[in-house]
């Protein structure tokens, strides 16, 4: 596979989705934007014209800004890759999410939604697959670019 890698980057061929290394996508993102986010309503389809992001039963309810270079570089450094991810005690929150950061690289992505009451992130690859996307040391500044990008929200989560 790294060899792979290696021959479509010096060939310049794009990289399918499957292909892009995560820490691509955490560490030099094209580009990320936020989006709130809530879980999706089953039992209600969504009308055809509702084209809101979805993935594995959350829906992205109103998208906010792109992040400045500065913001996503700031969130890169609290970044920790699954590797070094220790495992988290169980908490008695039920995962509600709060807000969702779509990190893109070319035409994929990985989204992180994060439920600010556990403290918690689930990752999803471009196809909506659920992935050990790693962790971020500390939510505190997905939190204060939650609140810069939804103000009238309330993002206590706990």
């Amino acid at each position: 596979m790294l060899t792979l890698l290696l021959a479509l980057s010096l060939s310049g061929a794009p990289a399918t989705p499957a292909e892009h290394p995560l820490t691509a996508f955490m560490l030099q993102p094209d580009r990320v934007q936020i989006f709130l986010a809530d879980m999706e309503h089953l039992d209600e389809k969504p009308a055809k014209k509702d084209r809101r992001p979805r993935v594995h039963g959350f829906v992205f309810t109103r998208a906010g800004p792109e992040l400045k270079e500065e913001e996503h570089q700031a969130l890169a450094k609290t970044w920790v890759s699954p590797e070094d991810t220790r495992p988290t005690q169980p908490t008695r929150c039920i995962f509600n999410p709060d807000i969702a950061l779509r990190f893109l690289h070319g035409n994929a992505w990985v989204d992180a939604v994060v439920c600010f009451g556990c403290r918690e992130i689930m990752f999803f690859d471009t196809k909506g697959n659920s992935i050990n996307g790693g962790s971020f040391r500390d939510l505190e500044p997905i939190r204060k670019l939650a609140v810069k990008a939804f103000p009238k929200e309330d993002f206590r989560g706990e």
